[in-house]
């Protein structure tokens, strides 16, 4: 199994562990983390080479379908949806701030005024941060990281994704790091309805 595939499964697991809340802090100081590979690595504070090689796909599919078992409802919940690959609908809050603004902690107090009946089954992420992607030179050794795409089947050279992709382009940010402001909705639906109140409280 390749380092890219560990990347993308360890990151969905590892939201798991986060967004189970209190729920999954029962799980960092049981006896489950100290003989289950992922949950091993993914709560120590420095994660040892070995540890990393034994994630391989079976111990990944394994602990997911331990998790679905787990008595707190929303670890067991959220490791259901990654296993069946339902996941939740993500609403991007910080890209549309001004700079130094203040959007997300309104629009979050704006929910909580509003009392919606599922917001509960909301999930908020204003900790994490993300190196964003850069233009790379051609001529330059950086071009090895560069990703190139054809977003249409006629295309004849492909293009930077940054070029092509809205998201990767708001992750630019001027080559600095920067903060994630996200709401999580558990569908589709949800997420839409979320978005026009957050379109009223940007126009308020």
């Amino acid at each position: 199994m390749g380092d890219a595939w560990k990347q993308r499964i360890r990151d969905p697991v590892h939201g798991l562990i986060v967004f189970g809340g209190r729920d999954a802090c029962s799980l960092r100081s049981g006896a489950l983390a100290c003989r289950e590979p992922v949950l091993r690595y993914l709560t120590a504070e420095t994660p040892s080479l070995g540890a990393y090689l034994r994630l391989d796909d079976a111990a990944v599919w394994a602990a997911l379908a331990e998790y679905a078992e787990c008595p707190q409802p929303r670890v067991a919940e959220l490791a259901h949806r990654l296993r069946n690959r339902n996941l939740y609908k993500c609403l991007e809050v910080g890209s549309r701030d001004e700079p130094q603004g203040n959007l997300y902690l309104q629009f979050r107090r704006e929910l909580n005024e509003r009392c919606i009946e599922w917001a509960g089954d909301l999930l908020f992420d204003d900790e994490s941060t993300v190196t964003p992607y850069m233009w790379y030179d051609f001529n330059d050794a950086s071009a090895l990281n560069k990703v190139l795409v054809k977003a249409r089947a006629d295309q004849r050279e492909p293009e930077d994704i940054a070029e092509v992709s809205p998201i990767v382009k708001a992750l630019y940010n001027n080559g600095r790091p920067g903060r994630v402001q996200r709401v999580y909705a558990p569908d589709k639906e949800k997420v839409e309805d979320l978005d026009k109140i957050l379109q009223e409280v940007r126009t308020s």
